[in-house]
């Protein structure tokens, strides 16, 4: 890794600066990006669904959803490699593909996968591959400076990630015929309020929206924990001084060269000098010495003591004198023994005034459990056991609908068959809704609330043996909720049936 390689300008930036950064680096290369991911993660889905032959489709998409941490790896690749002038082919990618889904497995799928910072501590594992004690020590530094940014980052791509979601689903809607249009939203509906089998078109439909949002968002996901990463690194390390330095550094070389190759030659020259001066200066002395005269007694004891007068004189010169510093140090000359008694007396001392001090906070403690203990058990004790329950008064109001008997005409049907032929549709199922609701909070005793709602309502109706009244009730509840919140008038021998066969009597009484 050579940071002066670096195609992107590093600098200390604020969290979401660097966010950016990572996002912009995805908006640089995303067609590559979104090609790799294609091929890669676009295999490996579709070998998952073509499973779904075999399998349940739950468990497909369960898995889908567990390996989210496998995709990014195919995006951190690209950007890594990019970031440092070495941009990778399509092909490049997917001939390290294999590599790169099965580096580090397990942890990414059982230690790493509910992580909330998995995008920005992917780059630990993936580039840095540190493994153990030593990934520990550099994720928990890591995410000390940038950790909340990080799981904040992921609340909001996931957030984004559902709203993208709903979006694809209703644009796609609105391209379908009119007649699909309504298929798909009934289906919708009558999944929302009804537990049963969801139909095929619906669920390949919302899978598909669903892949194509993991697609769009884990892509900048990845992206911005990797930017995240960057930013980090560069408060920690201090990369943009090591830049700035590595590149002052490279320019300032090349003048360095010129310089040192215009100033070889003086070296030489005043080298040669220095050289040939020492040469002449020496060879006198050297001769005398290697041919003494030694014939002379007399002659050798003169040249001792003269030899010997210039060792002390050179002995005395200024640069051979010894330098003497003078410390004062105070040394405790008392007996050991005076000293002792009042350590000793001092610990002693400490350790009575503890152990008061202990004794007292453990006695008040005491104290206060004991009082506790019979302040509640007195209360408890004096508490006797309700035996009468209180009734459960029936709600008036439901759904925002009058469900009281009296509200409701005497003949339910003949009134919601003349507000049908009148036009008013609405009018006439909340009728027939009202009239049923009615019936099941005062004659099956239903325990509804106040606060439910039509789902609620339908999953109670469901526990009763009573399968003709249930099916009719769930028919209606599909067509009032279509009417109600989308204004869909059923056909007119879906209603003229609703209304024939109504299996209630009147006033919410008995059947």
């Amino acid at each position: 890794m050579k940071l002066e390689d670096l195609s992107a300008v590093i600098r200390p930036r604020s969290p979401w600066e660097a966010v950016d950064l990572g996002f912009a680096l995805v908006r640089r290369h995303f067609p590559r990006l979104l090609v790799a991911w294609f091929i890669c993660v676009g295999s490996l889905w579709a070998l998952l669904l073509l499973s779904s032959k075999w399998v349940p489709m739950g468990l497909v998409l369960f898995v889908i959803w567990w390996l989210k941490p496998l995709y990014g790896r195919v995006t951190l690749f690209h950007l890594s490699r990019s970031l440092f002038g070495e941009t990778p082919t399509i092909a490049a990618t997917v001939r390290a593909w294999p590599g790169l889904l099965f580096k580090r497995l397990p942890y990414a799928l059982l230690g790493g996968r509910l992580s909330s910072s998995r995008a920005f501590l992917l780059p630990v594992i993936m580039l840095e591959g540190l493994t153990g004690r030593e990934r520990k020590a550099r994720c928990k530094v890591l995410m000390k400076h940038s950790g909340g940014i990080a799981s904040s980052l992921m609340g909001c791509c996931a957030l984004y990630e559902f709203v993208l979601l709903v979006a694809l689903y209703v644009l796609g809607m609105m391209f379908m015929p009119d007649g699909a249009n309504r298929e798909m939203f009934e289906s919708l509906l009558d999944t929302g309020f009804r537990e049963g089998e969801i139909p095929p078109m619906l669920l390949w439909t919302v899978t598909g929206c669903w892949l194509a949002a993991i697609t769009l968002v884990e892509i900048f996901y990845i992206g911005g924990g990797f930017g995240i990463y960057l930013n980090c690194r560069t408060h920690l390390e201090g990369w943009d001084v090591e830049i700035t330095f590595r590149r002052l550094g490279q320019r300032l070389g090349k003048v360095a060269a010129v310089l040192l190759l215009c100033l070889v030659p003086f070296f030489c020259i005043e080298s040669a000098s220095a050289l040939s001066h020492a040469v002449k200066a020496e060879i006198p002395p050297l001769a005398k010495i290697e041919a003494p005269n030694i014939e002379e007694e007399t002659t050798a004891t003169d040249g001792k003591k003269h030899a010997a007068e210039s060792i002390q004189s050179i002995k005395q010169h200024e640069d051979f004198k010894v330098h003497k510093v003078m410390r004062t140090e105070w040394i405790n000359t008392a007996p050991e023994e005076a000293s002792k008694p009042a350590s000793e007396f001092d610990k002693s001392i400490f350790e009575i005034i503890g152990t008061i001090i202990f004794y007292i906070v453990a006695g008040f403690m005491l104290w206060k459990l004991i009082q506790f203990i019979v302040k509640y058990y007195g209360e408890l004790k004096r508490r006797a056991p309700s035996v009468e329950t209180k009734p459960v008064l029936a709600p008036r109001t439901l759904v925002g609908l009058d469900v009281a008997p009296e509200s409701l005409p005497d003949d339910i049907v003949r009134a919601a068959w003349e507000l049908w032929q009148t036009g008013n549709a609405q009018g006439a199922l909340s009728l027939l809704y009202r009239g049923s609701l009615s019936w099941f909070i005062h004659s099956a005793a239903l325990p509804v609330r106040d606060s439910d709602t039509e789902g609620d309502c339908l999953r109670l109706v469901k526990r009763l043996d009573e399968p003709h009244r249930r099916d009719y009730f769930s028919r209606l509840t599909n067509h009032w909720v279509a009417v109600a919140y989308a204004d869909r008038i059923p056909p007119d021998t879906e209603m003229e049936t609703l209304i024939r066969s109504w299996p209630f009597a009147s006033r919410g009484g008995g059947a």
